[in-house]
């Protein structure tokens, strides 16, 4: 107990932030995480901003196209993380599906019809289309790609909860396991020295 060890790893963080708005007022939590020692702030939960569907809305389009993908309301909210001083840990994935009427907890990739009935299941080309887009969000954030900035974000989470279908993963689990192993791998590819992982789970997937 004499001896001097070094300082234990500070990982006091928080979902959203550090503003956000509701439908009567605008709120500004950035002295109160301050206070708290809050040092990350994880993208989940935005509802729309930082969602991979708002970023690239057209699942069709040219996945390397900087005219593909809509940044503004993610800019927004990772500007408002960053020059307020926090480290920022990106979840590349979706928000709580809630009420929204679309299926946005559809392995990205999946087609339905007009009655909603699923007519094409998504397979790993899809899957590596959207690595390929995650590869471009890190490009964005960390070096300048399609008008974007040089944050160096170290941590990105593949997904969250796949584990709650009616939510975030109306897939099988062998569907998540080959979305998460094409992003992590392309990611690495990208950059090696990236902290990739996740997702948040619930308890686990209930199937081989």
């Amino acid at each position: 107990y004499s001896k001097e060890r070094g300082m234990i790893k500070h990982i006091i963080g928080t979902n959203r932030g550090p503003t956000t708005s509701s439908r009567e007022r605008d709120f500004n939590f950035i002295e109160n995480y301050r206070d708290m020692g809050i040092n990350f702030i994880r993208t989940h939960d935005f509802y729309g901003p930082t969602d991979w569907w708002e970023i690239f809305p057209d699942w069709n389009a040219d996945v390397n196209d900087e005219n593909s993908y809509q940044f503004a309301t993610s800019d927004e909210k990772i500007v408002q993380i960053i020059e307020n001083g926090f480290m920022c840990y990106y979840r590349l994935g979706i928000s709580w599906k809630g009420r929204n009427p679309n299926p946005i907890n559809d392995p990205p990739g999946t087609i339905r019809d007009e009655e909603e009935n699923i007519i094409h299941e998504a397979d790993r080309e899809d899957f590596k289309k959207f690595a390929q887009m995650c590869v471009n969000i890190i490009r964005h954030y960390n070096d300048g790609w399609n008008n974007g900035f040089h944050y160096n974000i170290q941590y990105w989470e593949i997904w969250n909860e796949p584990d709650l279908s009616a939510q975030f993963w109306s897939g099988t689990g062998e569907q998540f396991h080959v979305l998460f192993e094409e992003a992590v791998k392309a990611i690495k590819e990208y950059n090696p020295d990236l902290k990739v992982g996740g997702p948040g789970i619930t308890g686990g997937f209930r199937e081989p």
